[in-house]
């Protein structure tokens, strides 16, 4: 996954407003999260630990096969650069452009 560019917004993947649209389903949505996650590093290239907290935050979509309804998926991230740790949020039902979270750098 190339994550190239940086949000313009603070609340970019750090907010349930604004998940981080890597789609997939049930099928890839796990992985793209993971690959996500894996390209992401700290303010300044430390590397990053990830743990999954689990799901939130009920939302209608097309896309989801249980009704119409999708859950997002919750991490919480880790780095020696980050002051506190994070949580960022995916959703695997919708297919988007990905940006890197501000406060993070990535590696491809």
């Amino acid at each position: 996954m190339q994550l190239t560019q940086k949000a313009m917004s603070s609340t970019y993947a750090y907010a349930e407003s604004s998940p981080v649209n890597v789609g997939g389903g049930f099928g890839e949505g796990s992985n793209r999260t993971y690959q996500y996650l894996n390209s992401l590093r700290g303010a300044h290239g430390e590397p990053i630990s990830y743990s999954r907290v689990g799901t939130c935050c009920a939302f209608k979509t097309p896309n989801s096969p249980f009704g119409g309804e999708g859950l997002l998926e919750v991490y919480e991230i880790t780095s020696p650069g980050l002051t506190a740790p994070k949580r960022l949020y995916f959703n695997w039902y919708e297919d988007g452009q990905v940006f890197i979270p501000l406060g993070l750098t990535a590696v491809n």
